[in-house]
């Protein structure tokens, strides 16, 4: 026995404005979603300096620091060399400050400057236990780039073991740069 046309229910449809309405928060949310996700996603400092005299960089980490107190997020790539020069008549980077003049050549090709304050305390491990300046670290800036403010900047430490009996730098190349909500929070503060 088949049942009547009168029992069988259809599903009641909403009507397209009813779609509309919940479409539009959806969509919203779907945006704004994204939108946040585009614009946090991590944006590393990526220039292209070799070490001097053909060495390489052994390390490269990529690394996204946050402060747990204040929310803000930096983009930091780091990378680690180490430049010998036991025998090697030929190395001319056998020098803290040659070491340092190679650097200072590089980065100033690419557009860098050495900064006015010291902002490598905020993304280098190295500043705890070396100073700021000669025999130690630097860093470097953008041209016109105003220190009150978080800003793209290059820390470079270099340092030599004083327990090797040769001539052995440790360099660190690190680039620091501040999220976009970041940049956004401390120039409306």
């Amino acid at each position: 026995m088949q049942p009547s046309a009168r029992s069988v229910s259809v599903p009641k449809r909403h009507p397209k404005w009813f779609h509309l309405l919940l479409g539009i928060p959806l969509g919203l949310l779907l945006i704004c979603g994204g939108g946040y996700y585009w614009l946090e996603r991590p944006q590393y400092i990526t220039e292209d300096v070799p070490p001097p005299d053909r060495h390489s960089w052994y390390t490269t980490e990529k690394i996204v620091q946050q402060w747990a107190d204040t929310g803000h997020r930096f983009f930091i790539l780091r990378r680690k060399a180490d430049i010998f020069s036991c025998c090697a008549a030929g190395n001319e980077y056998a020098t803290w400050q040659a070491i340092v003049a190679y650097f200072d050549q590089q980065l100033a090709a690419r557009g860098w400057q050495r900064a006015k304050s010291d902002s490598c305390r905020l993304y280098l491990a190295e500043s705890a236990f070396l100073k700021n300046g000669t025999d130690g670290y630097l860093a470097y800036e953008h041209p016109g780039s105003d220190p009150d403010q978080f800003e793209p900047n290059i820390c470079l430490a270099v340092w030599q073991d004083p327990l090797e009996t040769t001539t052995h730098y440790h360099i660190v190349f690190v680039t620091g740069q501040p999220s976009f909500f970041t940049n956004l929070a401390v120039s409306l503060d």
